[in-house]
């Protein structure tokens, strides 16, 4: 009989990831229509955000440090508090909005405009190849292809619609606006 086996690899790690990363994606579209009906929209994000705070005290338990927090330069306070009050306040909050006044095929295909990559084109020169502009496009008919079942929902925009597509910019924002911090602090 055959066992699995999972590799090691940074490839292997970096696939886990991913699969776990869209998981998470999708059940966040999923939890959020649910508990629109039992929650108001920040009760919705207090609980998010503090259940992400403990799954980060398990996945990262030592690299948590009161001292790193308290010597962190005035500069990337800045950064990071803007960061969370356009990506929580803003963004999270009118994502979740869109998916309980629309459908989350639309929701989920405009977050995929590749908004990140505009930005970080227009705010850090970065290099826009031929091969990079392929590979976003793919990446966005895949979503087109996988999300959207009935495409005439596509030629109506309305509330729902411009929160989601206002919310994705937001969100591109506080991803690039991280080039902005310094490494004091890590990802983690």
């Amino acid at each position: 009989m055959n066992k699995l086996h999972f590799s090691t690899s940074p490839e292997s790690k970096g696939i886990l990831a991913l699969v776990i990363l869209a998981f998470g994606f999708g059940l966040i579209a999923i939890t959020a229509r649910y508990l629109s009906f039992q929650y108001s929209l920040f009760q919705q994000l207090y609980l998010t955000v503090f259940a992400g705070f403990l799954f980060s005290i398990f996945i990262f338990p030592r690299t948590l440090s009161i001292k790193k927090i308290s010597s962190i330069p005035k500069r990337d306070w800045g950064v990071m508090v803007s960061r969370v009050l356009i990506g929580y306040l803003l963004a999270a909050s009118l994502y979740r909005e869109a998916l309980t006044l629309t459908k989350i095929s639309n929701v989920t295909f405009i977050q995929s405009i590749p908004f990140a990559a505009i930005l970080g084109w227009l705010f850090f020169k970065e290099k826009l190849t031929f091969r990079k502009i392929v590979f976003l496009v793919m990446a966005y008919i895949g979503v087109l292809i996988i999300s959207i079942q009935d495409y005439s929902s596509l030629t109506s925009f309305g509330k729902g619609e411009l929160f989601s597509l206002v919310s994705t910019m937001c969100f591109a924002l506080t991803f690039v606006a991280r080039k902005w911090q310094s490494d004091h602090l890590t990802d983690k």
